[in-house]
């Protein structure tokens, strides 16, 4: 563009030139008026070829490109950011997975870009026979509008790819998914995900087939941001009913956590000798916790129980 104004400028500077020479030929013929208006008609064509420079080929002008802005009219895009668990579906290939789980760590919901987008996910229900191991995954991708791509990084050889779309809500998604290289080359299938929401609150309730009166609170605070093995941590603290060994606890954010729907507690209770290790699951709204095990290790009250179904106030 530099070049071509510039040939431009000196093509009109020539002409005006010739116009200085044909204007005092003018003078002596006395025709002033007419070369005046050619001068002016000429120096007009000159501003208006430098204007239609600046407007061709972008710019920071009104007619220039500004290189793919975002739009502010464009819908936002939906955000997936949270933990999420994903059930597969296989329709090919070796034997893979059952289930992902994990963070989804959206950057952005922007409505006319691409919004930056990781996860580390963990496999879950791989067959005795299965090639496909690799935990944690991990991934990067883009979600634009409520379509989500996301693609792994090699692990033992294998990428997985996600092509899938979410609801307008942004808490569940689906679509299909494919494994390239590796052992598990060519497997792929569809998959559906659902966002559990955090385990951020109280719950308490009876212990299932324990002692008279037996029962457990606990007050928990979910951190936001995913761990790189995939997890939630999870810090708090617990009261206990009706145990003679101990009466209370705390859960330090090294010892609580939550992947999808599967949450591990380990309580450092009051009794330096007793630990309680909580192992079950949450549900999408987090509005209750099902522990099938629960274990005391250490201590005169050292064993199993059954499990319990803590529930939120308002559950």
């Amino acid at each position: 563009m530099k070049h071509t104004r510039a040939n431009s400028i000196s093509t009109i500077l020539f002409q005006l030139e010739s116009l200085e020479t044909h204007t005092t030929t003018m003078r002596k013929l006395n025709l002033h008026q007419r070369s005046n208006l050619s001068r002016i008609s000429c120096l007009s064509c000159l501003l208006l070829l430098l204007a239609g420079c600046s407007s061709k080929g972008g710019g920071s002008g009104s007619g220039g490109d500004n290189g793919g802005g975002s739009n502010p009219g464009a819908t936002p895009s939906v955000n997936v950011t949270g933990n999420w668990q994903f059930q597969s579906t296989q329709t090919a290939g070796p034997s893979t997975f059952a289930t992902l789980a994990g963070f989804l760590d959206q950057q952005g919901t922007s409505g006319s870009d691409s919004n930056f987008t990781t996860a580390a996910l963990r496999s879950f229900g791989t067959a005795a026979t299965g090639c496909y191991s690799a935990n944690p995954l991990p991934m990067n991708g883009s979600v634009l509008g409520t379509q989500v791509s996301l693609r792994s990084f090699p692990v033992n050889g294998q990428l997985l790819t996600i092509n899938a779309n979410a609801n307008s809500a942004g808490n569940q998604i689906s679509g299909s998914w494919s494994v390239s290289g590796g052992c598990a080359d060519g497997a792929k299938g569809t998959l559906t995900g659902v966002e559990y929401a955090p385990v951020t609150g109280q719950y308490s309730g009876p212990v299932t087939g324990g002692a008279a009166g037996q029962s457990i609170s606990l007050s928990l605070t979910q951190t936001p941001p995913g761990a790189g093995d995939g997890t939630f941590l999870i810090g708090g603290t617990a009261a206990f009913s009706g145990f003679a060994c101990f009466q209370g606890g705390s859960i330090s954010t090294p010892n609580g956590t939550i992947i999808g729907s599967a949450v591990t507690l380990r309580i450092d209770t009051n009794d330096p000798n007793a630990t309680v290790v909580m192992t079950g699951t949450t549900d999408p709204a987090a509005d209750m916790l099902n522990f099938q095990s629960i274990e005391i290790t250490g201590g005169s009250c050292k064993g199993a129980l059954n499990g319990a179904v803590l529930k939120t106030p308002t559950s």
